[in-house]
């Protein structure tokens, strides 16, 4: 099965940025979830992937194959698998959610607004007191 992940930018002799192999990794892995949502499988195959990331995130290699592996042992249906990840509606669902993610200078996850602005709460705590803060200034006819 030829791999329909595109590469962001040419190898190097050092390889790729680590933003490069994340956005590699992102993108066959956001392929994968995807087709199993076309299936029902999206749960379990989405907790396959999370409790696996370290097995094929961060690498510049083609993990295709480990992903279709996954879906396999999820019994999902291979030819409806390859057809989704080789279709064009997939990768098109993928690059608009990358452009969503990246016209709020969204940088990696998690990534949280509030208000229409960008924070970054350096703790649970201070996290819920922007939110409470953020609460107590709406008005009551609002809430």
């Amino acid at each position: 099965m030829p791999t329909p992940f595109p590469r962001t930018k040419p190898r190097t002799p050092t390889g790729l940025s680590l933003q490069d192999r994340i956005t590699i990794g992102l993108i066959a892995a956001a392929a994968a979830v995807g087709t199993a949502v076309q299936q029902g499988g999206f749960r379990d195959r989405h907790a396959r992937m999370d409790g696996t990331q370290a097995q094929w995130g961060h690498t510049d290699e083609d993990r295709s194959p480990v992903f279709r592996g996954y879906a396999e042992e999820l019994g999902l249906d291979l030819a409806a698998v390859d057809a989704a990840v080789e279709g064009p509606a997939t990768m098109e669902r993928i690059q608009k959610d990358k452009a969503d993610g990246m016209a709020p200078d969204v940088q990696g996850t998690p990534a949280f607004f509030l208000d229409g602005g960008k924070i970054q709460p350096s703790s649970g705590e201070e996290f819920r007191r922007l939110i409470e803060t953020a609460i107590s200034q709406v008005e009551p006819s609002a809430q």
